[in-house]
């Protein structure tokens, strides 16, 4: 019997692109156990469902450079802003092509300053009317696996977004910076996105919370993602949802 975090940690690692044999060696090391390449085969069987790109690996170019990542502080918080470079040419280059340029723009940083001075978008106190529907799909299943593989409540949101983006055909990029000027608002609204999807033709805007059901400021928050995002790639409205 393996720990959680073993077979999550092989999963996202031969996902990335990395051989059978490669990635047992990486985990024996990592966590001092001994694995075999069966034996992340016989893992990587059992979560193929909940894997689906597993079909798309074998188009990968190099397993060291199918993620890009770049770390942000703001409001002295640290931000893993990661997207996945595969994805982001088959999804996202053709169908949104200001959401492309928009999301490699930060590999050469990011405009700060309104970080430091705008609201960030929980924080804002806005009545918001939008229809809301419960839904349970591979997005849930996929959290609730990779929650089993954190050490404590703090690192679930980053353990979901990682393997989110790595083993989903949909999630092309996490925690992407977004902003914009509203004139009720004092220096604008700023925020996070922690996961972004494109399927279907539409952009999918997706935020982790434990309790989301029992959080009222939940949709308001994802509404002024919805916003952000729409000002700065020139994607309508009706091509985003948010859950």
């Amino acid at each position: 019997m393996y720990p959680a975090r073993v077979i999550y940690t092989a999963i996202n690692h031969y996902n990335q692109g990395y051989t059978l044999e490669k990635t047992s060696r990486i985990v024996n090391r990592t966590f001092k156990v001994k694995t075999s390449k069966s034996t992340v085969h016989l893992w990587i069987q059992e979560f193929q469902t909940l894997c689906p790109v597993a079909f798309l690996r074998k188009n990968f170019l190099s397993y060291d450079n199918v993620l890009f990542t770049k770390r942000f502080e703001h409001g002295n918080l640290d931000y893993e802003f990661m997207y996945h470079r595969y994805k982001l040419d088959v999804l996202v280059r053709g169908r949104f092509p200001g959401l492309a340029k928009y999301i490699t723009r930060f590999e050469s940083g990011c405009p700060d300053v309104f970080f430091e001075v705008g609201e960030r978008c929980s924080k804002p106190n806005f009545e918001v009317e939008v229809k809301t529907k419960k839904k349970t799909n591979l997005a849930c299943r996929m959290a609730e696996f990779a929650v089993q593989a954190a050490r404590n409540n703090y690192e679930r949101h980053k353990m979901v977004e990682r393997f989110m983006l790595i083993n989903d055909k949909a999630t092309t990029a996490c925690e992407v910076p977004v902003w914009y000027w509203e004139k009720s608002i004092d220096n604008g609204v700023t925020g996070h996105i922690d996961l972004l999807q494109v399927r279907n033709d539409h952009v999918y805007i997706l935020d982790y919370k434990p309790n989301a059901s029992k959080d009222k400021k939940a949709p308001q928050q994802l509404y002024h993602y919805a916003l952000a995002l729409s000002f700065r790639t020139k994607i309508p409205l009706g091509n985003i949802i948010c859950a």
